[in-house]
């Protein structure tokens, strides 16, 4: 009976240290679920349309093609979904190195989870329902 009750104490321990902790890197968030966040806030999200193939904001990053859309008719976000935080941080730390040298438009970075998102606008024209999608991918992945 002592080994039984001991094989099950070995085998909970075993189970919950394979779950998905609050702070663990397996938690994932798509770009469609991304996307949502967006509708959510009423938030139109178009196909961009004549983007220069040399844009640094559709680039491959850390292996990951973005999903790019226009917001407002002339913002641009990319969103893209990494495997895990970690490949998503070695995917800004890859727009970086490519860009390092070059003169990059005004734009914001957003390391959330899996999730890199870059948003490209001027102050003026700065939408700020974008901080309210911004919180609930925070809060998605908390």
């Amino acid at each position: 009976m002592k080994k039984m009750v001991t094989m099950l104490i070995v085998l909970c321990l075993l189970l919950s240290s394979c779950s998905n902790h609050p702070n663990s890197d397996s938690q994932h968030v798509s770009a469609i679920q991304v996307k949502e966040l967006f509708d959510k806030h009423a938030i139109v999200l178009t196909e961009p349309k004549d983007l220069h193939p040399e844009n640094v904001f559709i680039r491959i990053l850390n292996g990951v093609k973005p999903e790019t859309y226009v917001m407002n008719d002339k913002q641009l976000i990319s969103i893209y979904a990494y495997p895990s935080e970690k490949d998503a941080r070695e995917g800004a730390k890859d727009f970086e190195a490519k860009t390092a040298v070059a003169d990059v438009v005004q734009h914001r970075r957003y390391v959330i989870g899996n999730i890199l998102l870059f948003y490209v606008v001027d102050k003026e024209n700065e939408d700020s329902r974008l901080e309210l999608v911004i919180e609930n991918l925070r809060s998605m992945l908390r």
